[in-house]
């Protein structure tokens, strides 16, 4: 085990896990490039306003500002639920579910292909610095996502980071996603620890609750994502302005302390 400092914090851990959208990669901008171009193969598809909107209402997407709501599927779930949230949204418009089902999985689909989200994402101020400094004390790192595990590797090499994870679990790896511990615990089984020997770090209440769930000894909330501030507070161990603020080291006897 390491020492590990997490802002005034610290706790002696084997690993650190890391949520990857909002908490190591600055995730605005990529959600929004990607939610505007699948509304907009919809619109190809013969979508019109009306279903659009309902679509937009449903993953939580403001097609004017094209602003991605914090707490929606866009912003927190995998992409093969907010597909299905899309077709919900088109059914409440007037779209038959097989119609409606079909447009929104070929718009997701598609958009997958046509965007490079890896080439524009980029990593937090610091984190590349931080996490660097992790790896040489002898910490093993994880990154657990709703994304999927190809796409996740192909943003860390894009980021040059690639080499410092031990493990990286995508929504192809596990059944259910956060709140629910089993991504967690598949990272923790795939590292050969237990949850109780490492700290996880995520930007939204759905990463807290599955630290939580999974037993990890500690649960670090950061700013740098979607998650409200006062909330993160209830159900996080620490809060960090950013991943960047954690780093190996303090002295033998310090307490984790609430912020």
């Amino acid at each position: 085990m390491a020492l590990v400092l997490f802002g005034e914090s610290v706790a002696e851990v084997d690993a650190v896990i890391f949520d990857k959208d909002g908490t190591l990669f600055d995730a605005r901008v990529m959600l929004s490039r990607l939610g505007a171009e699948r509304f907009r193969l919809m619109k190809e598809a013969g979508v019109g306003p009306d279903g659009l909107q309902w679509a937009a209402r449903a993953v939580g997407f403001d097609l004017e500002k094209q602003i991605v709501h914090s707490t929606g599927p866009l912003a927190l779930a995998t992409s093969k639920e907010e597909a299905v949230a899309a077709a919900t949204g088109l059914c409440l418009s007037g779209y038959a579910w097989i119609e409606a089902r079909k447009i929104a999985l070929d718009a997701y689909e598609r958009a997958e292909k046509q965007i490079d989200v890896a080439s524009m994402t980029d990593l937090c101020e610091g984190v590349s610095a931080a996490l660097t400094a992790l790896k040489s004390h002898g910490l093993m790192l994880g990154i657990v996502t709703t994304d999927t595990r190809d796409r996740s590797r192909r943003m860390l090499e894009q980021a040059g980071i690639a080499g410092l994870f031990d493990v990286v679990v995508g929504s192809e790896d596990y059944r259910s996603p956060k709140p629910d511990p089993e991504p967690i615990l598949k990272a923790c089984e795939k590292l050969g620890i237990t949850p109780g020997k490492c700290a996880y770090v995520g930007d939204s209440v759905s990463d807290m609750n599955a630290a939580r769930n999974a037993g990890t000894k500690l649960r670090v909330g950061v700013l740098t994502g979607f998650g409200d501030a006062s909330i993160l507070r209830s159900l996080a161990d620490v809060v960090l302005r950013s991943a960047a603020d954690i780093r190996p080291g303090g002295a033998v006897g310090r307490s984790v302390v609430r912020t």
